[in-house]
Formats: structure tokens, sequence, C-alpha cells
């Protein structure tokens, strides 16, 4: 088991698979013991620090993937309890304190949308956002310089502005920094229909694609082409 460097990477990747799956078909006590089989071989592994690193990274993309669902996660959120709950079991709070604390932000931050969609009602434009307010260095974030820095599309910039005002008139004294580089969403896109002739019919696409994606195309409503340098 130990012979192979890959093997806490490998592990957590399973974990991630099956926790991504859509499992409302199997029992609880079905679920369980997959999720026990993979603890089993945890409980041998020697780098569980490396195992705990790669898990925290396909955690955040399951909890965000989650935050920002229609009506929460429902039993997914139970599954990722259960393996959160065995991991301490297994190794002690310190290990998975900063697992619960993704968790807790998650959490705070659909309490926190759920007021601020309640106040700015009506003032959205037809733009839907919603914002998962994460704890600095319990989440796997990068500083911007690293991230790489993108303009948030004008669009967007009247809800993230109105939202930042609403978040620091409640909690004065943080500061926020925006991680395009970990949000996703969906975009309504018109094609064809500009220039007539035979195949110019519009066709409409719902693309379900990251934040920096949605930065990109929406460079395209204000004209038609770009240099490569341009968008960079």
């Amino acid at each position: 088991l130990n012979s192979h460097q890959g093997t806490p990477e490998f592990l957590s990747l399973y974990l991630d698979a099956m926790l991504r799956k859509d499992l409302r078909a199997k029992s609880d006590e079905e679920v369980e013991q997959e999720i026990d089989r993979a603890m089993t071989l945890f409980r041998y592994l020697n780098d569980k620090d490396v195992f705990e690193k790669y898990y925290k990274q396909q955690l955040a993309k399951r909890l965000l993937s989650l935050g920002g669902s229609r009506g929460g996660g429902g039993a997914k959120e139970e599954h990722e309890k259960m393996v959160i709950l065995k991991l301490k079991t297994e190794c002690g709070y310190q290990f998975t304190s900063k697992l619960e604390s993704m968790f807790n932000d998650i959490r705070t931050s659909q309490d926190t949308m759920a007021s601020f969609k309640e106040q700015d009602e009506g003032a959205t434009g037809g733009v839907e956002v919603g914002v998962q307010v994460l704890t600095t260095g319990s989440w796997p974030t990068q500083p911007p310089e690293a991230a790489g820095v993108w303009q948030i599309p004008k669009a967007l910039q009247g809800c993230c502005e109105r939202f930042e005002a609403f978040y620091l008139k409640t909690h004065s004294g943080r500061k926020l920094t925006w991680q395009t580089n970990m949000g996703h969403g969906e975009v309504r896109a018109i094609f064809g229909g500009g220039s007539g002739g035979e195949g110019s019919a519009q066709r409409r696409h719902e693309l379900s694609v990251s934040t920096v994606q949605i930065c990109v195309l929406m460079l395209f409503n204000e004209r038609a082409t770009w240099r490569y340098e341009d968008i960079r």
C-alpha cells in the first residue's frame, strides 16, 4: 500500500468519484459500506497528511458545487459529513478542523445570501449571483497574483458591489477578495443569425462554465472578435 507514492492521491480520487455520483439509489448502509472500505485503506496509509491535502482540494470543489446548487446538497451533504466523521474518528479533531470549517462557511454563506437577496430583490438586472464567503486558511485558495486577476464582467459588477457593501456593513473590519478561479455559473448564449444566408438561424444554449470562462464569454457582448493578447 505504501510502496507507491501516489496512493494518497489515488485514494482521495476514489472518494471524490464516489461522492460525486448520484447515490440516491443506494441505502445509507450501502454507502457507508463503500466509505468504510476506503477508510480501511486510509487506516494503513503512512502519508495521511498528503491524503488530506488532495482531499481538501477536491472537497472544496464539491462543496462549492453543492453550495451553489438550487435546493442544497441533501443526501450528498450527509455523505460528505459521514466521511469527515470517520476521518475524525481515525485521526482526531485537528485533522478535520479545516474540513469542518469549510462546511460551516457554506452553511453560513447560504444564510447570508438569503438575507442579501431579501434586501436586494428587484435590483439584480436579470443576473442571479450566489456568493460563498470562504475563510482564509481553511480553504485551498490562491492569492490573486497566483490565480490570475480577472476583471469581473460589467453585467456582474453591480451585484458584486452591492453584496460587498451589504456584507461589510454587518462584518466591519473584514476584507473580501474575489476568487474568480473557484466559481462557476450558467450563461444563456445565442449563436448565429448575425450574417444572414443559409445556416444563420439563431441557436440558443445554456452553458455551464467556470467564472473565468464567463469573464471571457461576456467580452463577446462588446464585440465579435478579440485577440488572445487583449483577453489576457
